[in-house]
């Protein structure tokens, strides 16, 4: 999800009090627009997750939302100036010449920068963007062979503008009150996930579990009144944002309430077998961050929309997912490295289980490569704007393209994931920082089963931003 410089209460605030929106006609989807003043609103693209259907009647209550796309955007864009007026089919079309691409829903069909029409009932098709960008797409689909709502937005181009025109403007996003509720929510997630006690518990060695690093930053964080200094206290947002990134695709696997940040139940994620493992295997360090990455990967695809079944099978894939449109299910196994020499060994591994499943489908590893890369912090707006990939990440692609060019042709894909933190200083003293899951799509050259050509729904991607003021 793209979420910069929103916090979770003013996202809140947008869904229930929107000025403009719309809907799709199959009624699971909303695009809302919110404005915080004369020059400044907040968009938001959701899917709606909770509603009731009204008895004797064509209508629908909407309860929850999970959104997809939350920015701030001004009066003034790049393509044209848009105002609180404006309806939101007006207003769109601007966001997405300003900072997308046009798409369309089949081959002979024109393009778009907001596309309605055929579809040709396998994806998106976005006209001439760079590769190296990372594209948010998204469209509604309300009967067979047709799209509505169809739109794109490059989140380089948007940060690069973000930056320059909004980021030194943008307030503080939260009161402290409002601070210090989210903190809270972060400490009782945590909590929720590990047995009764666990966090208070003195224990030799746990000390050193990242659960509990996490849970004595909400700790810190609170004792400061939800204040930060900031000379002092970088690596504590650091670790809180982290900790917010993973918590929110722990609630979202498990059909929590990402508004009210409640974590559902694991009963919603897998069967009891698939629950025992995850209870289990978060008590052991080493593998904390296993569970997260397989809980973040299901959390992107359920977001979407997509079918994710978790299993717990020796010899076998984490994940079984179905895309609509896909012609295929998708078999994806989860896997961290934290050395180099590990990945032609999680490689060889995961095209065993695929193949072990016995069935065509897409064989996909989402492989976070965080550790072994060590992707530096980006320290300058420059940095954040720019498409080049990181040397360490260029590397381990080269090195994955190398196993993925003859054999394991059990995998249509390796997907590269890594996190990192961008901490941009600001013209007033205070710090800007970012937190990003970004992804990079290694193809098999001659797999059993090639990917399709758009393959933006299964690229894994969150971001989340806060803003620390001087005197705040």
């Amino acid at each position: 999800m793209l979420q910069l410089g929103i916090s979770q209460e003013m996202l809140t605030q947008v869904v229930n009090q929107p000025h403009q929106g719309v809907a799709s006609d199959g009624l699971d989807r909303m695009i809302v627009v919110h404005w915080l003043n004369p020059e400044g609103a907040i968009l938001v693209d959701s899917k709606v997750t909770k509603y009731t259907d009204v008895p004797d009647s064509d209508f629908r209550k909407i309860e929850e939302v999970t959104p997809h796309l939350a920015i701030r955007i001004s009066n003034m864009l790049p393509a044209g100036r848009i105002h609180h007026q404006s309806p939101i089919l007006e207003l769109l079309p601007i966001v997405a010449e300003s900072f997308g691409a046009k798409v369309t829903g089949h081959p002979d069909e024109d393009a778009a920068w907001v596309y309605e029409g055929r579809w040709d009932g396998h994806s998106i098709h976005v006209l001439a963007y760079s590769t190296e960008s990372t594209l948010f797409v998204a469209g509604s689909f309300p009967a067979p062979g047709k799209c509505e709502l169809a739109w794109s937005i490059d989140r380089q181009r948007y940060l690069g503008w973000f930056n320059k025109h909004l980021a030194s403007s943008v307030r503080t996003s939260l009161s402290i009150p409002a601070l210090q509720a989210l903190i809270t929510a972060q400490r009782t997630l945590l909590e929720e996930l590990f047995p009764a006690g666990w966090f208070a518990d003195e224990i030799r060695g746990r000390s050193h579990h990242p659960a509990n690093i996490r849970w004595r930053a909400c700790q810190d964080l609170l004792a400061q009144s939800g204040r930060v200094r900031i000379a002092d206290d970088v690596e504590l947002v650091k670790s809180f944002l982290a900790t917010w990134l993973d918590n929110v695709a722990l609630i979202q696997a498990t059909q929590g309430s990402v508004v009210s940040q409640r974590l559902g139940d694991l009963a919603n994620y897998g069967d009891e077998a698939v629950q025992n493992r995850l209870r289990t295997v978060v008590l052991d360090p080493d593998q904390f961050f296993d569970v997260l990455l397989e809980v973040s990967c299901a959390a992107w695809h359920i977001s979407h929309g997509h079918k994710v079944q978790a299993t717990e099978r020796d010899g076998m894939p984490d994940l079984a997912l179905e895309i609509p449109g896909w012609q295929l299910p998708i078999q994806a196994e989860c896997k961290r490295i934290r050395r180099g020499p590990r990945v032609k060994r999680a490689i060889e591994k995961a095209n065993r289980q695929i193949k072990n499943v016995g069935q065509r489908c897409y064989g996909l590893v989402y492989l976070d490569v965080s550790e072994c890369a060590k992707v530096p912090d980006l320290v300058d707006p420059v940095s954040l704007k720019a498409d080049t990939l990181p040397d360490e990440i260029v590397a381990l692609k080269n090195e994955v393209q190398r196993f993925l060019d003859r054999v394991y042709t059990s995998l249509s894909g390796v997907i590269l994931l890594w996190k990192h933190q961008t901490v941009l200083p600001m013209n007033d003293g205070g710090l800007l920082f970012v937190f990003r899951y970004q992804n990079l799509l290694v193809r098999h050259r001659n797999p059993k089963e090639p990917l399709p050509e758009d393959t933006e729904q299964i690229s894994v991607g969150f971001s989340n931003t806060v803003r620390i003021l001087p005197g705040a």
